[in-house]
């Protein structure tokens, strides 16, 4: 039910819908699945160091640290790794989904036909 209530509000309110497109908002989505993959790693290490260095009880600072180190991990995962298999997919890929279809069409259209301005 909360969540009918979140898409309901987005569909009537146009800008709670256009904050959702924002840049930095888009770019994490991107990255998403390296943020799910890395954060536990980030989590622990920085509870680690934290430690050895006595900070452990600095919670915000920990926070602010866990989250910089898996954005960063996720954004060099993405850029360096994840990029490669996307592209390689857009080419040996028989079935398009997501942004294959939009790529496809702008560089000669789904059959094979370059798409008329």
């Amino acid at each position: 039910m909360f969540f009918g209530i979140i898409i309901i509000n987005l569909t009537a309110n146009k800008k709670l819908s256009n904050l959702l497109e924002h840049p930095i908002l888009s770019y994490l989505g991107k990255i998403s699945y390296g943020l799910y993959m890395y954060h536990a790693i980030s989590i622990v290490f920085c509870i680690k160091v934290f430690n050895y260095y006595g900070i452990l009880h600095q919670h915000f600072l920990l926070l602010a640290v866990v989250i910089l180190i898996t954005i960063l991990l996720a954004s060099l995962s993405y850029h360096l790794m994840e990029n490669k298999f996307i592209r390689m997919k857009t080419r040996l890929s028989k079935i398009l989904s997501g942004d294959n279809v939009k790529n496809s069409i702008d560089n000669g259209g789904l059959f094979g036909h370059k798409r008329k301005n």
